[in-house]
């Protein structure tokens, strides 16, 4: 073998092996991460998954050209970035045939290859921005069927990070924590895989700090909810889905007939809308924690 030789030349092609392996295992990490990160904040919407497709292409891309090379050229990530976002739109059943890949490249790329990178991840930044803001995915597996308008919040809106974290995110978003890390919020509410307790809020937002009031109740309504709103609250309570599963959403106010909501859900980038106040009701369980920041 060549780690047993003193040739030079099988020096050189043995340190030439190493730095393969070497750049080969520093990719999978890097690669690895880029992937992660991609699934954990994209939303599971065609949007989310285009531009979390479009992430792991062209940022992959551009990793294994910086440990190749040294450095990143712009029109092969913009490409690995358009196959990207072609794939993942794939897996979501928009995109179908053979061709879809080179179908997404005619259509994203310009026929020069001038600054490629930038127009590929605007447009797939745009899908995404379009799917969240509409309607469309808005409180959808809560009230499908129900007419839902607009409602554009005061405050932020905070997806959760977790399938079972939309109370922490909730929370956050009632009591005006956007600056608190949701780690912070689901150790302090006692969060676990299973979900979070309505009633572990009050303490654990004392725990974290907060001056503002959170009251727990096994008995909200529509009615209370009202009266709790028109008096500055926001009131966290819980919902039973259509799948049957329970479900946490902030109610910010009341007007017209209409409940305001913020909804943690999708992840990591969640909703805003407004239903009527009778199909609000129809889906409350009864527990709430009323916070007044």
């Amino acid at each position: 073998m060549a780690s047993a030789s003193t040739n030079p030349a099988d020096q050189k092609l043995l340190g030439t092996y190493k730095d393969a392996l070497g750049k080969d295992a520093t990719k999978t990490v890097v690669n690895t991460a880029i992937g992660v990160s991609a699934a954990t904040f994209a939303p599971v919407t065609f949007g989310g998954i285009v531009v979390a497709g479009g992430i792991v292409g062209g940022s992959t891309s551009a990793a294994d050209q910086y440990i190749d090379t040294g450095s990143v050229d712009a029109v092969q990530t913009g490409k690995a970035t358009a196959v990207g976002a072609a794939l993942g739109g794939a897996t979501f059943g928009a995109v179908k045939g053979a061709g879809a890949v080179d179908a997404a490249l005619d259509s994203v790329l310009p026929s020069s290859s001038k600054s490629v990178t930038p127009s590929v991840v605007e447009a797939a930044t745009n899908a995404s921005t379009a799917t969240r803001g509409s309607i469309a995915g808005n409180g959808e597996g809560l009230f499908t069927n129900v007419t839902r308008a607009p409602y554009t919040p005061t405050n932020p809106v905070l997806g959760q990070a977790y399938d079972f974290s939309c109370v922490a995110a909730s929370c956050s978003m009632a009591a005006n924590l956007a600056n608190t890390p949701e780690a912070y919020v689901r150790q302090a509410i006692l969060t676990d895989t299973t979900g979070t307790s309505l009633s572990n809020i009050p303490g654990g937002l004392q725990q974290l700090g907060f001056t503002g009031t959170a009251k727990y109740s096994t008995a909200v309504t529509t009615q209370s909810i009202f009266a709790a709103t028109g008096n500055g609250a926001s009131v966290v309570v819980n919902v039973t889905a259509e799948t049957g599963g329970i479900h946490a959403i902030v109610v910010d106010s009341v007007t017209n007939g209409m409940a305001n909501i913020r909804d943690p859900w999708p992840l990591g980038v969640g909703s805003s809308y407004s239903v009527p106040v009778n199909s609000l009701g129809a889906v409350l369980t009864g527990n709430g924690v009323v916070i007044h920041p």
